[in-house]
């Protein structure tokens, strides 16, 4: 395959976008809505009304122009097998599917058992890759409860309603944020070769005994421990990973995801975000900006960072715990051991450079993390469980990058290879 033609074809894409009129119909038969998990918080200024994030996108299956692109990735693949067809082109129409631009949705609020809420304005346009994102306020009249754990955001047609969730975060209590890539999904981020098979050709596989830990958390009668999902992966996986979240049993929570744009109405910006370049596509950055977002969200509420050693999770976790004003509202920063990860004592130390010691626990089996009394986490000692001597005086990762084609063939065509 001729990677250099292929990529210059790319860039000479162009499609045209018309804006519909405003009595055009709301939803085509051929068009699909899909809503993330999102959540509300209380106001912290009123107290009386919750702000509610809403994200969501349109689209349609890849279109044929598409095809070629997708061919060129199954060709990769099938060098080392493709055992299952069916998953590799439901993931791949998830991936490449055609983001629909300058479309309206009507959106209905609901309680869960189907009251519908009043309030929010109940229509909005999409961007340039299809999504649509936005905030409202609901005042706590407008709600038959106070006590309501989550709400239903939904769309519907003739044939079809598509749904999502938003989580009822109070202003108190304790949030989880969990990476999803190698923290609690054996991903093999650091090979992108095994990336890129784990993605598209094999179905998901869980780290062993983190939806046990995470429940043991979720299921307490002491303390409400409430779970959101951050990860650089894009939108386009978020019914993947809501599928994975609950086929494994993990706790119910919001999922935020990495908008990438689209790759064939802006195919620049997209290769930009893909390579990282310039630095505001840093995927860390994308996650710093997260953190800072949720935490000014969740003014009162206090932090279980869990990720891994992989990329950046110990960076961005340690430089959140050190910006952020109140230092006591982050419990503990557990960090997991991923395959070829670099733990030196060096990068970890300069990770938590002003963090105190105790508040971070590098682990590999997360029973120790489940032995850990919960008010030792209270107390920030979440070394409590036992420690597991896993750092080394040197540098012992290993990143293990795949050939150049398939990094050419994965700046072009695949969304995932930066997941976290």
């Amino acid at each position: 395959m001729n990677h250099k033609n292929l990529l210059l074809g790319l860039l000479s894409l162009s499609s045209t976008t018309s804006v519909r009129s405003s009595d055009a119909p709301l939803l085509k038969d051929d068009q699909t809505v899909e809503f993330m998990n999102t959540y509300c918080y209380v106001n912290a200024e009123d107290k009386n009304s919750w702000q509610c994030k809403m994200q969501g996108f349109i689209y349609e299956q890849p279109a044929s122009s598409q095809t070629f692109f997708i061919e060129a990735l199954k060709s990769e693949i099938e060098d080392t097998g493709l055992d299952n067809p069916y998953l590799f082109k439901r993931r791949t129409d998830q991936c490449f599917r055609d983001g629909k631009s300058v479309e309206r949705v009507r959106f209905t609020i609901e309680t869960e058992n189907q009251i519908e809420v009043r309030g929010p304005e109940k229509t909005r346009w999409t961007s340039l890759d299809g999504h649509f994102p936005g905030e409202f306020s609901i005042s706590f009249d407008e709600l038959p409860s106070n006590n309501l754990k989550s709400l239903v955001i939904q769309a519907k047609d003739e044939k079809n309603v598509m749904s999502g969730r938003l989580s009822m975060v109070p202003l108190e209590g304790i949030s989880v944020i969990s990476d999803i890539d190698d923290t609690i999904k054996d991903s093999k981020v650091l090979n992108r070769d095994e990336l890129a098979r784990n993605t598209f050709a094999r179905e998901a596989k869980v780290v062993a005994g983190m939806p046990e830990l995470y429940q043991s958390w979720a299921n307490r009668k002491d303390h409400e421990v409430l779970f959101h999902y951050l990860s650089g992966s894009p939108v386009n996986l978020n019914y993947e990973l809501k599928s994975f979240l609950g086929n494994f049993t993990f706790p119910e929570g919001n999922i935020w995801l990495r908008r990438m744009g689209d790759l064939f109405r802006d195919p620049l910006n997209y290769i930009s975000q893909w390579l990282e370049f310039p630095d505001k596509y840093k995927v860390d950055l994308f996650k710093t900006d997260a953190l800072k977002e949720m935490t000014n969200d969740f003014k009162s509420r206090k932090f279980i960072l869990v990720g891994d050693a992989g990329e950046k999770d110990p960076e961005v976790y340690g430089q959140m715990a050190r910006d952020i004003d109140d230092k006591d509202r982050i419990l503990c920063i557990f960090i997991r051991v991923a395959e070829g990860a670099d733990l030196s004592l060096e990068r970890f130390n300069q990770a938590f450079e002003g963090v105190d010691e105790n508040k971070w626990h590098v682990f590999e089996n997360p029973k120790i993390i489940q032995n850990i009394d919960f008010d030792d986490i209270l107390t920030h000692n979440c070394k409590a469980g036992g420690n597991e001597t896993l750092l080394n005086s040197s540098n012992g990762g290993v990143r293990s990058y795949s050939s150049s084609a398939v990094v050419l063939l994965m700046i072009i065509n695949v969304f995932v290879s930066l997941l976290l």
